[in-house]
């Protein structure tokens, strides 16, 4: 399976927020949000087009995406899916994506940017 790379500041964040929850809501609804936030980013590895593609003026953020956490749909994940080349298979090359391989039997990486709350 594929991996997700996380950008500094997604554990700042996520600290930022898990704190914020600790604090006014108890620490077991912190403790159900970090859960979901990694139930999310397996989602993200198995199915990356599942995020709402974001249209963006700067080209350096072409392909951005953002999908929310589970159960806490105010919070957003905010990532740009890297398909990794395959040129071995069969499908990929069937669909015409000129060996950019999505499928998530395949090694796809993630870059998560961010997970900010709305």
């Amino acid at each position: 399976m594929g991996r997700i790379y996380r950008r500094p500041g997604v554990r700042r964040d996520l600290i930022a927020h898990y704190c914020y929850l600790a604090e006014n809501a108890g620490e077991a609804v912190a403790d159900e949000f970090l859960s979901r936030v990694e139930a999310s980013f397996n989602d993200l590895l198995e199915q990356p087009k599942i995020g709402a593609p974001l249209t963006l003026r700067p080209t350096e953020l072409a392909g951005l995406r953002k999908w929310p956490v589970k159960d806490f749909d105010n919070v957003l994940i905010f990532y740009l899916p890297h398909p990794m080349a395959c040129p071995s298979c069969e499908s990929c090359m069937l669909r015409g994506t000129g060996g950019a391989c999505w499928g998530s039997s395949h090694s796809v990486n993630r870059t998560i940017s961010s997970v900010i709350p709305i």
